[in-house]
């Protein structure tokens, strides 16, 4: 009632009772056999009752409790409510009863009711809203039965609210259910789920769906006479109505019924004990077995042994070794663990008792997840007011020991369930030989207390509780754009024809966990650590990958995010700090984050692997940062755990730097393997994106280097032409009396005295106080052909874009402006089109590093354009708004604001920056600088 809704409901709220519809005089076969049902029937949350969508974490809603309770030889009664509270599946015209006036006018306008097409499509896309429901609210479950394996199941479809809509509108939605119903039990999308259970239509229905009124008792009179005709005439149910219980299991539910008034739970051996102490014929353990399984599929008792035999395998086995008595009880124990606040409950444990593994604090801390270890299971359990009388038997009523074991089989019926996700990892990385300090830690906690360097269990056992993983993904945990051009973005995707496996993203998470621990404390073995030193390849100048530790680790119900920080290691033992982030996420095609989804109908759902990170060699460091593990964990758990058929594809990294992830191109896996073996460098798109195969693979193509690359030996006479255009930019420090912060620049006007060059030699540009301001005057430098000394002329910056653009215009001021034009300096031409990918391209400039000052013509060529389409607002620091990326090793200090020039002689580009790690090198593109020169021409 209303006191009910209004109560937050935040564990498991299961009712348990029993319905006897021989007192029912209106039921079929009343009077030939007299019947009970055990119904076990989960209530809905308060947030259930107040949202239509499943945004909240429920731990009774998740699947892996609710299958705790299913058997076999069982009855499903699956409802669906018509899609009432999913207002996107209501087509014009049709609504429910329910739907206020203002919600009816938001769909189709009184002026559009004569358009067919607006009707039409708005009737298309609520069809599409109505499988989708289904899919998630129907299907899901008949896949839930199926992965359990279990034996002689029914499914009994119905239909509730049916009051809600008219006559023609419920028959629709009824028939558009079971037509989706008969085509999941035809699909054989996995090799491991069990067999496909009975779907049980109601004959006397048109469209075969039972129908339940919502206000009314309507149909469920009807309800109970066709649950009895299936209980009494259906094949399936043969083992239970109608049959004759051996008199063995007759006498053992007395002894059960007599235990229930003393115990909760009771051991197998016990219950023995007791039986044979009253039957004068020894019973076995089998046989025991057999009957205890029997009576918790009708719901006598709970029994989670496997028929004729104990569980096999390691904890499993004590499955087997105890009966539930009191399925209250148990469900409160369960609620204990499986409820919201987990993490607030442990942190208060942990204020009167210290946790004593490093790690999982640190997991409590930073993740949104909380892991419990088993001792603080059994420390909740501990201060529960119904755990210490349990009576496990009759000689140890407050045996500790006895409880211990009754907590573990709990402990091991939770994980085997997957409500408990349990999580092993390596806690000491000094047991693999590590002489520095631990991997799997954030970097911050190195040198506090905190680290996981602490000298412990060489092992640590945790478990996660997916149940009360938070469901709704918060927006800014990720996006496919980003600022900087040295970072790209790398997907792999697996796209699901007719829904995904219940739990996948959950035993993806915990396979990741465990597969990344593992190879980042591998890593650290003196014996693999020339893995780490070369995982860049041939070409990765000298630096290396020192050191990966964790820094990150978030989870959802539907997804996770993982961030992996990075130490590199340069020649000269420099250290910088890098990291991935990795994102995984399963959707369908209406979720933002949802890749390619114009290529997607409503019941597919596709999971994405997307990480990003440092654009060096090839994406080398985003493969080894931890993308590489995730992607083989979860191919480990589509195929292997849950035998799934799945399409493999791999995302275009351009598509998603430059336009919507939702109309990103892809390529089928088969494919981009195929090129591989033929050993080609780079792909197409469909969109024209040509990408390296190495990027997106993570390998090279057969007989290729990872630093192979035809660059044209004959450079045009035109690039010794343009050196006289060049000139050396600094500022004069008036303070030091000197010059400082010196670079490169080109002029591109010699009448007018205009240069172009890098902002950042002239300007603040880091993120501070000061950004933007000039802290001296510019000065030019013209070498002179005879002396080799430069000549010194003053200027002022005329044109600027500090925010977005790394260059500027300068001005020979006018005292010095005759005495340029004597100079006779050339001037260079800024290219129309730009330049393309793989085109040689030359910088001009000045070398700072030798006396006399050099000017230099060092050769690369175009890699990707690059153009952030996300840019922060309000932010007072410096953000590219286009890019061109090059690969250009000999480029060095000095060159800065230096003219990019292609072979005609044209500037495409100035030199703004470099990759801190690889030979990338960042350029100004020349449409960027053809609108500052535009802006200082128009000045007078």
């Amino acid at each position: 009632g209303k006191e009910h809704r209004k109560k937050r409901n935040e564990s498991i709220d299961l009712s348990i009772y029993t319905w006897k519809p021989s007192s029912d005089h209106d039921c079929n076969n009343s009077d030939k056999i007299k019947s009970k049902f055990s119904v076990w029937d989960f209530k809905p949350s308060s947030d259930d009752l107040s949202s239509d969508d499943d945004s909240s974490a429920c731990p009774g809603r998740h699947h892996a409790t609710q299958s705790l309770f299913f058997t076999s030889n069982s009855l499903f009664l699956l409802f669906w409510d018509l899609g009432v509270k999913n207002r996107k599946s209501w087509r014009c015209g049709a609504f429910p009863k329910c739907a206020k006036h203002e919600e009816q006018k938001t769909y189709v306008s009184s002026s559009d009711e004569g358009n067919y097409f607006t009707v039409g499509t708005n009737h298309a896309q609520a069809d599409c809203e109505l499988e989708n429901d289904i899919v998630k609210n129907v299907l899901f479950w008949v896949d839930c039965i199926r992965q359990l394996h279990l034996v002689n199941t029914i499914i009994l479809p119905i239909a509730s609210f049916d009051d809600e809509f008219d006559e023609n509108e419920a028959k629709r939605r009824c028939e558009i259910m079971k037509k989706l119903l008969m085509k999941q039990c035809e699909n054989t999308y996995s090799v491991k789920l069990g067999d496909v259970p009975n779907l049980m239509f109601d004959q006397g229905a048109g469209d075969g769906i039972l129908r339940i009124n919502a206000t009314t008792t309507n149909g469920v009179k009807l309800l109970q006479k066709v649950i009895c005709r299936i209980s009494v005439g259906d094949r399936f149910c043969q083992g239970h109505l109608g049959t004759v219980v051996p008199r063995v299991s007759q006498k053992i539910l007395a002894v059960l019924q007599k235990l229930k008034q003393e115990f909760k739970i009771v051991k197998v051996d016990h219950i023995l004990t007791r039986v044979n102490l009253q039957i004068k014929s020894e019973v076995k353990l089998i046989e025991l077995q057999d009957s205890l399984i029997y009576w918790s599929e009708i719901g006598e008792i709970l029994y989670f042994g496997e028929p004729g035999h104990s569980v096999p395998n390691g904890n499993h086995n004590l499955l087997a070794d105890f009966v539930v008595l009191c399925p209250k009880w148990f469900i409160s124990a369960i609620s204990c663990i499986m409820r919201k606040g987990l993490g607030d409950e442990l942190r208060k444990l942990h204020t009167d008792q210290h946790q004593k593994n490093p790690f999982v604090s640190w997991w409590n801390d930073t993740s949104n997840c909380a892991a419990i270890t088993p001792d603080d299971c059994v420390q909740l359990w501990r201060t529960m007011e119904f755990m210490p009388n349990l009576g496990l038997n009759v000689e140890k009523t407050r045996d500790d020991r006895s409880h211990l074991e009754v907590f573990e089989f709990l402990q091991s019926l939770l994980a085997r369930f997957n409500m408990l996700l349990p999580i092993a990892i390596t806690a000491d990385p000094t047991k693999a030989g590590n002489d520095d300090t631990s991997d799997f830690c954030h970097q911050d906690m190195i040198d506090n207390d905190h680290s996981l360097s602490a000298r412990g269990s060489a092992e640590t056992t945790f478990f996660l509780a997916p149940g009360i993983f938070p469901s709704k993904i918060p927006q800014d945990v990720w996006s496919y754009r980003h600022s900087d051009s040295w970072h790209m973005i790398l997907s792999h995707s697996w796209l699901f024809k007719d829904t995904a496996p219940p739990g996948m993203i959950e035993q993806i998470f915990k396979s990741t966990i465990i597969d990344l621990s593992t190879s980042i404390c591998a890593s650290r073995c003196p014996s693999h650590r020339h893995n780490a030193q070369n995982m860049g390849g041939s070409g990765f100048s000298g630096t290396t990958c020192r050191h990966r530790y964790l820094r990150t680790a978030k989870c959802w119900k539907n997804a996770f995010f993982l961030e992996v920080g990075i130490r590199l290691e340069s020649e000269k033992r420099h250290t910088q700090q890098s990291s991935v982030k990795i994102f995984v996420h399963l959707d369908d095609k209406k979720s933002d984050f949802c890749i390619r989804s114009s290529g997607m109908t409503q019941s597919m759902r596709r999971l994405t692997v997307s990480a990003k990170g440092l654009t060096s060699n090839s994406g080398t460091y985003i493969w080894k940062g931890g993308l590489e593990q995730v992607i083989q964990s979860t191919d480990h758990v589509i195929e292997n755990t849950f035998g799934w058929t799945a399409i493999r594809e791999i995302v275009c990294s351009q598509c998603l730097a430059e336009k919507s992830c939702k109309s990103a191109c892809v390529w089928k896996k088969d494919y981009i393997k195929r090129c591989l073996k033929e050993g080609r460098p780079t792909v197409w798109c469909q969109d024209g994106h040509k990408v390296e195969l190495s990027v997106i693979c993570g390998k090279l193509p057969n007989g290729m280097h990872s630093n192979d690359r035809i660059i044209e030996r004959n450079p045009s006479r035109r690039i010794q032409h343009c050196i006289s255009s060049v000139v050396i930019v600094g500022l004069w420090d008036h303070n030091t009396k000197s010059l400082r912060s010196l670079g490169s620049g080109f002029v591109v006007d010699n009448n007018k005295g205009l240069i172009i060059t890098a902002a950042h030699t002239l300007i603040e540009m880091e993120k501070t106080e000061n950004f933007g301001e000039v802290h001296g005057r510019p000065r030019i430098g013209v070498i002179d052909s005879k002396t080799k000394e430069p000549f010194w002329y003053s200027a002022e910056i005329v044109v600027r874009n500090q925010d977005e653009v790394d260059a500027c215009v300068l001005r020979i001021t006018q005292e010095s402006k005759c005495d340029f034009k004597s100079k006779r300096v050339g001037k260079l031409k800024i290219a129309t089109d730009g330049c393309g990918n793989d085109e040689n391209v030359w910088i001009l400039g000045y070398s700072q590093k030798e006396s006399p000052i050099n000017i230099e013509s060092p050769r690369g060529y175009v890699i990707r354009s690059f153009m952030n389409m996300q840019p922060e607002r309000g932010r007072r620091s410096f953000q590219p708004r286009q890019e061109i990326v090059i690969v250009c090793p000999n480029a060095t200090f000095g060159h800065s604001g230096g003219p990019c020039v292609n072979r005609e002689g044209n500037v495409v580009g100035i030199l703004s920056r470099g990759d801190p790690i690889d030979n990338k090198r960042f350029l100004v593109p020349s449409n960027q600088l053809k609108l500052l020169y535009k802006q200082a021409t128009e000045q007078k």
